[in-house]
């Protein structure tokens, strides 16, 4: 339980943390539960991320009140899985708008800017799939084995064979364990 008697304005992201490990990966750990926790607290660490120069998600030390707490892997565990509970919870749009945050507010390399892009994408085709398609197509003008994943992946789950061939042609010689997936999954059709 949060100690009310600290001046949490002073220890913002501890507080995120600390309040989000009361509701996320708990026993009996309602994902509603954690969506709206998250949507309550986003704003206010979202502003405090923005004050800070801008780094790496490693870059954030997450200063404890009590010093005791080791709270930096938790903060980017949590960094990390929060769309999923957004998404889960059908909260496509504000999952959406989470993943552009991600990529505003820290400094990602290339694989992680395409897992961010394709989680855009894969939420976007959940509200809109004709401007999710075009999304990814304008992504994937240069080869892109990530963001392949995420548009082969709703191809191939609305049974769009020969869209999802025409797609991954040229991905035959792909060492991304997703992107064989998907042709295993093509290759036998379900």
């Amino acid at each position: 339980m949060i100690n009310p008697m600290f001046n949490w304005a002073r220890f913002p992201v501890a507080y995120f943390v600390l309040r989000m490990n009361e509701v996320w990966e708990v026993e009996n750990e309602d994902e509603g539960v954690v969506a709206a926790t998250f949507q309550k607290l986003w704003p206010n660490l979202k502003k405090h991320l923005l004050s800070l120069p801008k780094g790496t998600i490693q870059d954030v030390t997450v200063e404890s009140p009590s010093g005791e707490e080791d709270l930096d892997i938790d903060f980017c565990n949590q960094m990390w899985s929060m769309d999923m509970y957004l998404v889960n919870t059908k909260h496509y749009q504000e999952a959406m708008e989470y993943c552009k945050d991600m990529l505003d507010l820290f400094i990602w390399d290339n694989e992680d800017t395409s897992h961010w892009a394709g989680c855009y994408g894969g939420y976007l085709w959940r509200i809109d799939p004709a401007r999710a398609e075009a999304y990814f197509k304008e992504h994937l003008k240069e080869r892109n084995d990530a963001i392949m994943g995420y548009y082969s992946y709703e191809l191939l789950s609305e049974e769009r064979w020969d869209d999802a061939a025409a797609a991954l042609s040229g991905y035959e010689d792909s060492t991304d364990e997703t992107i064989i997936e998907r042709l295993k999954w093509l290759k036998n059709r379900g």
